[in-house]
């Protein structure tokens, strides 16, 4: 983008976003990667934080982040609405769940994260 209106490029804004909103995260970086060893599960936490920040942040100060539990019916809904808790009668039964099973249950975006780890090791080997 160089000095161009960092608005006219979508993912230069939504970086920008990301830093502004959520810089707060940034030295918690060290314990998530501690926490959620797996690069997929990482970025499915930060999908998270987008999602349903409050809670995640919430659950990032627990202490305790994989066995936090969202209870919240709005945050439940949230995300369904996200393709989390979708498929099955089972998922879409659910009225609370840990962190954990909230990151399990985002199988739809692995193969995304897959390929976005993947250019990622590649534009790093360069």
């Amino acid at each position: 983008m160089g000095n161009r209106d960092h608005r006219l490029n979508h993912w230069t804004a939504v970086r920008d976003a990301l830093v502004s909103a959520h810089a707060d995260l940034f030295p918690q970086i060290p314990a998530i990667v501690k926490t959620l060893p797996d690069p997929i599960d990482q970025m499915k936490l930060f999908e998270l934080i987008q999602i349903i920040p409050t809670p995640t942040r919430t659950a990032l100060k627990s202490g305790n982040l994989l066995n936090h539990r969202i209870s919240e019916p709005r945050i439940m809904r949230y995300l369904r609405n996200n393709s989390v808790f979708t498929f099955g009668r089972a998922d879409r039964a659910k009225t609370s769940a840990t962190f954990r099973e909230i990151l399990d249950a985002m199988w739809l975006f692995n193969d995304t994260f897959k390929r976005a780890l993947s250019k990622y090791e590649e534009v790093k080997a360069r």
